[in-house]
């Protein structure tokens, strides 16, 4: 009887040791899956000259209950920009927000989302004396729901790993490249 609860507790203790293990090993991957946070990007060299605050992302998930494919993606997409705004600067909406708005309402997508989203952007576009803050609540949700449009759309309209998360991260600029800025500036001198 001794060997019987002898072996019982061992398989236990077994099981117990290989689970943790496995849950351990799926949640390096979970992390793997998120972009380290550039912190190289500066007010001085970032594409946009607006920051958000890294606790507004994480109240807009809470609060927007996305899934953990959603809200992975747009972590690693902040990160790799040192939470630099993608869609805004002070001086209103980029070249991107208006591209892919435009896109958005070319698919017809009908949730309420969207045509919330499709609503707010054509006033921005509308609106010739917009001066973007970081404080502006309104605006600061736009560029998250931007973000989450984009990344949900990438999910949807591609095959599994035909954009892949990285190159997602790059499609919109978050770097002025220094270099060519240094060249432009000797030509014009």
């Amino acid at each position: 009887m001794k060997r019987i609860i002898t072996l019982a507790i061992s398989v236990m203790t077994l099981f117990c040791a290989c689970s943790q293990n496995q849950q351990k090993d799926s949640t390096e991957k979970k992390s793997k899956k998120i972009s380290k946070r550039n912190l190289s990007i500066t007010k001085e060299n970032a594409y946009n000259d607006i920051f958000l605050d890294s606790t507004d992302l994480v109240k807009y998930i809470a609060k927007n209950a996305l899934p953990d494919s959603i809200s992975r993606r747009m972590i690693s997409f902040y990160n790799t920009r040192n939470y630099e705004f993608a869609w805004f600067s002070s001086d209103g909406l980029s070249e991107q927000a208006m591209g892919f708005s435009s896109l958005l309402n070319f698919t017809g997508d009908t949730s309420a989302n969207q045509k919330k989203l499709e609503k707010k952007m054509d006033a921005l576009m509308a609106d010739s004396d917009l001066h973007v803050s970081r404080n502006n609540e309104s605006l600061l949700r736009t560029e998250l729901l931007l973000t989450e449009s984009l990344i949900e759309y990438s999910l949807t309209n591609f095959e599994k790993g035909y954009v892949k998360r990285k190159e997602l991260e790059r499609f919109i600029p978050f770097k002025k490249h220094v270099k060519c800025l240094k060249r432009i500036i000797c030509l014009i001198k």
